[in-house]
């Protein structure tokens, strides 16, 4: 059984749906620690898609490794994140 890297979002928070991909071919590692009382961490394989929820001033930070050890790849405020809901149309699903 894989234990979670994070604490739960503080309940008072407003909390969303979030998305990122890794494109790359090297494994990465996802943070956000720039909330307080809050810690996000996952490992994301080549070409996976990470699903997680954050809050409004969340900052993914993006992890490579290199020879140095991990690297800071790139940092993306989770609002660029934020998985958009799409109402079906109604005649796509009528008798």
């Amino acid at each position: 059984m894989m234990l979670p890297f994070s604490c739960p979002i503080p309940e008072q928070q407003q909390r969303f749906l979030c998305c990122y991909q890794n494109p790359s071919q090297q494994t990465q590692v996802a943070r956000i620690t720039n909330v307080p009382d809050w810690h996000f961490e996952r490992v994301i394989f080549p070409r996976q898609t990470l699903l997680f929820e954050a809050v409004s001033e969340g900052i993914l930070e993006v992890y490579a490794q290199s020879q140095a050890g991990p690297l800071l790849h790139r940092q993306i405020a989770c609002n660029h994140l934020k998985v958009s809901e799409i109402e079906p149309s109604h005649n796509e699903y009528s008798d």
